[in-house]
């Protein structure tokens, strides 16, 4: 699945986008020709190099979205496809950049607005109360469904990832089961 398409389908052939406004593409529309831009700019070592130097061992992005033949980590692929990571993994990033401790204080003030700039509203906050902030990204291949982000509730916030896998709703839409389930349990966790 191409992600969004919103660079490959509303914009000219030629653009040059920020940095900042490409990871923007990447975080709140899922575009994977964003996603991809983004890895051509920083690199997929670097990335890799940066989540171990954090004690994220298993977070890794192996390839660009749809060129397996850019593999920096080839077994891994193999075993998991484009990326891998753990739920435990996704939550102390999550607290990590909330607590302003993954990068800069800045840096992270960025990376949470681009998380509340995600767009999707069939998955975590699905079932949350109207109004309620959540700063987050989804992810989906084929047989997964996957979120994980900060949901901010009255008693403070909360940091949840859904990772599923081997889903038998193979749907590409609002109703599949795995974004639903997403945001059941989102609600449990609000709850």
């Amino acid at each position: 699945m191409p992600g969004s398409g919103i660079l490959t389908q509303h914009f000219s052939e030629g653009l040059q986008l920020s940095l900042r406004d490409t990871i923007r593409l990447m975080m709140g529309y899922t575009d994977n020709t964003a996603t991809t831009l983004v890895l051509d700019r920083i690199g997929l070592a670097y990335t890799a190099a940066a989540m171990e130097e954090l004690g994220l061992p298993n977070t890794k992005i192996h390839a660009k979205v749809f060129r397996a033949d850019t593999s920096i980590a080839p077994e891994r692929s193999r075993r998991f496809g484009l990326g891998s990571t753990t739920a435990g993994e996704m939550i102390r990033l999550l607290e990590m950049i909330h607590a302003r401790k993954a990068a800069t204080p800045s840096a992270c003030e960025e990376m949470l607005a681009h998380l509340r700039a995600c767009e999707d509203r069939t998955s975590l906050p699905r079932f949350l109360p109207e109004g309620t902030k959540v700063a987050f990204k989804t992810g989906a291949v084929t047989a997964a469904r996957t979120a994980a982000g900060i949901i901010e509730s009255p008693r403070g916030p909360i940091a949840v990832c859904v990772l599923t896998s081997e889903n038998k709703d193979r749907r590409w839409s609002d109703e599949n089961a795995g974004k639903a389930l997403c945001g059941r349990i989102a609600k449990a966790v609000y709850d």
